[in-house]
């Protein structure tokens, strides 16, 4: 009896564990959805889809969410979604038949968002486990691929200007599920790998920091206009002019926000930093010669959802550095992202301290000694998949 017992155990064990790969289409086009938010409310659990439109997740006895700004959200009983392998979106109808330029005025809408930001998002001590993602491109060729879970705590929804980042912040390394690196044939093997220091990456989870950023930019000088505008929710595209800062280099910025209507919260933002004159020179010792390294952009990329207390918690955090390699008179791309797919949270007023990573060094030079966290995580493009198979 007790080994039947003990069977039964490990089948229903096995079978809540079981995960399910599944691809998001538009149901007009039938092309791949990126960013899709697949989650179970009441758990607080989910994950995106990646480029190619496709993500996994744990099964569990609940009704699973999709939801998509621009697509109409469906809510998937577990018996449905058994059968599925993929799930079609129809979008949503944009009340706008061509972008429209209007008298908006950005930095009040922004300073609203800000003045009720405590109401609008989770302000709590909050625990959140999640996938991270670096990769760096070299010419368009994947040259490194990291990807680990993480935990991360944080003691509300402010990144605190006037503190140390390690007295409202905490994160956590848990199992690796990728790392591997290509050597680059370019000035022997001198080209080290950029990678952010994770002091540099903390202030980008948090909204505030790029409110902040926005409303210290020359926001009069900002060409803006509604791009789309359904019942819910309101997409501003903003465009500033260039700004000269004291050292030579020149910045602007532009990018897309979507409001939800209602409430005024952002939901989604798309910011991008151009860079003029932004160049750093360096003498390789082994050839003798100078490479020059041209700052292009930054792109950061949030997007946001309702948990279960109605208030709005990041899902996905994209930090994205561009920029050219010119060496021996050849122009050379390079392109550095890190990508965070927030999977799970946890309202939580302390973290252990065991297992705090170093803050000081970039996240894939801190190594745990074992997995902390087995939750759903980002799912490879086939492009990545190629290059963790070509590294075995």
């Amino acid at each position: 009896m007790k080994k039947l017992f003990y069977l039964i155990f490990l089948i229903c064990f096995f079978a809540n564990a079981q995960e399910k790969e599944i691809t998001l289409l538009d149901q007009t086009t039938s092309t791949p959805i990126s960013n899709v938010h697949l989650y179970y409310k009441n758990a607080q659990q989910g994950t995106i889809s990646n480029q190619e439109g496709r993500t996994k997740i744990m099964l569990q006895d609940a009704t699973l969410s999709v939801q998509h700004i621009n697509y109409t959200a469906q809510n998937i009983p577990k018996n449905d979604l058994l059968k599925l392998d993929t799930i079609w979106l129809m979008p949503i109808t944009n009340t706008l038949t061509e972008v429209v330029i209007k008298n908006i005025n950005l930095k009040a809408k922004l300073q609203t968002t800000l003045n009720n930001y405590t109401k609008l998002y989770v302000n709590y001590s909050t625990l959140r486990e999640g996938t991270f993602k670096e990769s760096f491109l070299f010419d368009d060729d994947i040259k490194r691929l990291f990807l680990t879970d993480i935990n991360y705590w944080s003691k509300n929804a402010f990144y605190n200007y006037r503190k140390k980042p390690e007295d409202f912040f905490k994160l956590q390394l848990g199992q690796i599920h990728y790392n591997r690196k290509e050597n680059l044939n370019l000035a022997e093997g001198e080209i080290k790998y950029p990678a952010l220091i994770t002091k540099t990456y903390i202030p980008f989870l948090y909204l505030n920091h790029s409110i902040n950023t926005l409303l210290n930019s020359n926001l009069e000088t900002t060409h803006c206009s509604v791009q789309n505008e359904t019942q819910k929710t309101i997409t501003i595209l903003y465009d500033l002019d260039w700004t000269s800062l004291k050292n030579g280099i020149s910045t602007k910025r532009a990018g897309q926000i979507v409001f939800e209507k209602e409430e005024n919260a952002i939901i989604q933002l798309l910011d991008t930093i151009y860079y003029k004159n932004h160049i750093q020179k360096k003498t390789f010792s082994k050839t003798n010669k100078t490479g020059t390294k041209n700052y292009k952009n930054q792109i950061n990329q949030y997007q946001f959802a309702k948990n279960s207390s109605n208030k709005w918690s990041p899902v996905y955090v994209n930090v994205e550095l561009n920029s050219d390699l010119i060496y021996e008179n050849i122009t050379h791309k390079i392109q550095l992202t890190n990508t965070l797919v927030i999977t799970k949270e946890t309202k939580k007023k302390k973290i252990k301290k065991k297992k705090i990573i170093n803050l000081d060094l970039p996240i894939h030079e801190n190594l745990p000694s074992e997995t902390l966290t087995n939750s759903n995580t980002i799912l490879l493009t086939h492009k990545e998949q190629l290059f963790i198979e070509a590294n075995k």
